[in-house]
């Protein structure tokens, strides 16, 4: 009978062990897979920093030579616009290093244009300096040279072709008159979308002289 009592204690212990034993299996497994899924979430949270990273250093370095392209592409810009003035003379950009180049569109028609001609012409006389004027014309080259002559303006000037209005490669003005500043190395100081006056386009001409050394042609 004292046999039957402890067989009994025995099974009765082993009953109540073997739950907790499965709870103690069901807890280390809750365990492992719980720092399982903090170490792939670590791991796909350093990727994604990484990811990040890399795309923005891809997105400086496309802006950054984004910006380096347009700089250039200015340069070659002036460089390579030849045009044929007035008076039958090709004008080049690139026997113009050295000097500051203004560029004005205008036209007869244009009230504000023509008032701001007298102050190109003071402008062209400067030896730092060159003026060059497109007219934006669809007249004979005979009556602007008449036009030209009243108003004593003595600086290259070219026409324009209305229909394909591109000293190539410059865009199109968006209004006139507009006025492009290029410093000695035929990149762009300024550009004015309206009416300018010789003081204004000094001001820009002495803050890049003094900011710049004179370059050799």
């Amino acid at each position: 009978m004292k046999g039957l009592t402890i067989l009994g204690f025995a099974l009765a212990s082993a009953l109540v062990s073997a739950p907790n034993t499965s709870l103690a299996a069901a807890s280390a497994a809750l365990a492992a897979r719980s720092s399982t899924t903090s170490a792939a979430l670590a791991a796909r949270s350093i990727t994604t920093s990484a990811a990040l990273a890399a795309r923005s250093s891809t997105t400086s370095a496309a802006l950054a030579a984004r910006s380096s392209t347009t700089s250039a592409g200015k340069t070659a810009q002036l460089q390579e616009l030849t045009v044929t003035t007035l008076s039958g003379k090709s004008w080049n950009a690139k026997t113009q290093r050295g000097k500051f180049v203004v560029l004005n569109f205008w036209a007869t028609w244009c009230k504000p244009c023509v008032k701001e001609m007298p102050d190109f012409q003071l402008l062209s006389q400067r030896p730092d300096t060159a003026v060059l004027g497109l007219a934006y014309e669809d007249t004979t080259d005979a009556e602007l040279v008449a036009f030209l002559a009243k108003l004593k303006v003595t600086y290259p000037v070219a026409k324009v072709d209305v229909y394909a209005p591109l000293p190539a490669p410059l865009e199109v003005p968006k209004g006139l008159p507009t006025t492009l500043i290029f410093d000695r190395q035929g990149l762009l100081l300024k550009k004015f979308l309206g009416p300018v006056t010789r003081s204004d386009i000094e001001k820009v001409i002495v803050a890049a002289a003094a900011s710049a050394p004179s370059l050799k042609k």
